[in-house]
């Protein structure tokens, strides 16, 4: 099947354009993060949410919930753009400028709060060799998921690269759900590994056990949520392009309504944390099918607006600086001030919410003065598209789509 290619006048695709909300969507998926790792790292080996079978499981499943929501995201925004220039039949973006805008989007703060944490751990006497050490166990916990993410932005372009092979002879839709699949069947057969392979008794945030941690968090077991992503960028593309009927659409964002109820499934089902990331991640990718599908319903209008309101954007904008700095935090005080740990729920929710505060104002400053300037060199705006607009250009070959 030959690519279908369009005439170099024609206008930005759809699939290329901002979606609203989805900044806002990231920054509740990070302050689940960091709640629910608060809760973890505060709370007393008395209290409930400490152990394995007294795991608190909804504490465990806000955090790896939004811990899903972030690959999903990831594989779905960094994926999409590719997925657009295939399915239309035009030029690649840059590699070049992909690794550069990566680079320039996780190291110089990871680097600086990298650090500041050693600079602290060496003036406390907190860094040591040991994993228990509060500068050595949060960097630990902090490079673990980091490297897994890492892996995922080096392996984007090389998936693409196949799936541009294989889009000369099948098409760029086809194509790139084969990369997509591909990935997520090998993130499923990892993660089986780990559970087959690991003592599963504590959650991935322990270092207890550091060769479970480190498994957990790695690539390959967190593979399939970035895959689920990418295969949610293909849906939507196709969506967009209108290579699907109203009636198919309307399928499909009902399928994505019916996989959010996955959740809840997966919090009944799941007996150890990394059991339940599947369930999640689908959860995740049909939220997604839900807020980006074409559409005008007025709940999912009132969603994006509630997303992309300014209070949400900022805190998808300080997202990245706030995983950074929560666990570092959470590791001093807790090693450093003892009555920062607490037993009673009431006292445990005080400081965690303190600590979250904390969080962001570091995030905030982090933002502004370490990753806006470097992440606006050399960058473009897209412009804002709201997930239901449609191409004006595209909207007299077909009727408007009516929910």
């Amino acid at each position: 099947m030959p690519r279908h290619v369009l005439s170099p006048s024609s206008p930005l695709p759809p699939a290329s354009r901002r979606i609203g909300g989805l900044d806002g969507l990231r920054g509740l998926a990070a302050l689940a993060v960091v709640a629910g790792n608060g809760v973890v790292l505060l709370a007393s080996p008395a209290a409930p949410v400490r152990g394995h079978a007294a795991v608190d499981r909804p504490v465990v499943a806000v955090g790896l919930c939004g811990l899903a929501l972030l690959f999903v995201l990831s594989g779905f925004l960094l994926f999409r753009p590719y997925v657009a220039a295939l399915v239309r039949g035009r030029d690649l973006p840059s590699t070049r400028d992909y690794y550069r805008n990566r680079l320039l989007r996780v190291v110089p703060a990871w680097t600086v709060v990298l650090l500041l944490i050693l600079a602290l751990g060496a003036a406390i006497g907190g860094l040591g060799g040991s994993a228990q050490a509060p500068a050595g166990r949060a960097v630990m916990v902090t490079s673990w998921s980091l490297a897994a993410l890492l892996a995922c932005y080096l392996l984007l372009p090389l998936l693409v690269l196949l799936a541009d092979g294989i889009s000369r002879w099948r098409g760029g839709v086809w194509a790139s759900a084969c990369v997509a699949l591909l990935l997520l069947g090998v993130g499923i057969v990892a993660r089986i590994g780990v559970l087959v392979s690991t003592d599963r008794r504590l959650p991935p945030v322990a270092v207890e056990q550091p060769w479970y941690g480190a498994l957990a968090n790695s690539f390959a077991a967190n593979a399939d949520l970035f895959a689920m992503g990418m295969v949610v960028a293909v849906i939507v593309v196709a969506a967009r392009e209108w290579l699907y009927s109203d009636e198919a659409i309307r399928r499909m964002r009902r399928a994505g309504a019916a996989m959010m109820l996955l959740s809840s499934l997966g919090f009944i089902a799941y007996v150890e944390p990394i059991e339940a990331g599947p369930f999640f991640g689908l959860a995740c990718a049909g939220l997604l099918v839900y807020l980006t599908l074409p559409a005008r319903r007025s709940l999912r209008r009132s969603t994006l607006r509630v997303l992309d309101s300014a209070p949400l954007r900022w805190l998808g904008r300080v997202s990245y600086s706030a995983w950074l700095w929560h666990v570092p935090l959470l590791c001093f005080l807790a090693w450093r001030f003892d009555w920062m740990v607490a037993a009673e729920p009431g006292e445990l929710l005080l400081r965690v919410g303190a600590v979250t505060a904390l969080t962001l104002v570091l995030a905030h400053l982090t933002q502004r003065f370490i990753e806006a300037p470097t992440l606006g060199r050399g960058r473009t705006r897209q412009p804002k598209d709201d997930g239901a607009a449609l191409s004006a250009s595209r909207a007299p070959q077909r009727a408007p789509f009516r929910a």
